[in-house]
């Protein structure tokens, strides 16, 4: 009985939310917001975590079936190790849109909202294959 009360429960709050689930996958951040990521992510992160250690399939399969909101929030809560939450709300969006980049998930047109009830839509998927960046050729610049 309890279950079912539950699963009740969790489809009307669904309902009630009125909003789709999104994937990584569809587009959720933009080339911009990425790209302001970076910039954040070399000023405030750069300094004891190299980029390596989030991408790959490793540590997003470490992720899987998480929302990006529960992604944000470990951030927001634990980094800057110094200072903990003193970024701005946008700056760890930004952050975690240049993580997305870096794995490979396709941007999309519109900016990754800063809004807790719409990353809580996001869901990061997996199992996560990972292929190698490829070096440039001298004809790609």
């Amino acid at each position: 009985m309890l279950a079912i009360a539950l699963s009740n429960t969790l489809l009307m709050a669904i309902q009630e939310s009125g909003k789709k689930m999104k994937s990584v996958k569809d587009g959720v951040y933009s080339i911009e917001q990425a790209k302001r990521g970076s910039k954040v992510y070399r000023k405030s992160c750069l300094k004891c975590h190299h980029p390596k250690q989030f991408a790959g399939p490793a540590y997003m399969d470490s992720w899987a079936g998480a929302r990006i909101y529960d992604l944000l929030e470990v951030m927001r809560r634990t980094m800057p190790t110094e200072n903990p939450g003193s970024l701005k709300r946008d700056q760890y969006v930004a952050i975690a849109a240049f993580l997305l980049k870096m794995n490979s998930f396709p941007p999309g047109e519109k900016m990754m909202s800063s809004k807790s009830d719409d990353l809580k839509q996001i869901r990061i998927e997996g199992p996560f294959k990972w292929a190698k960046p490829t070096k440039k050729t001298d004809s790609e610049g």
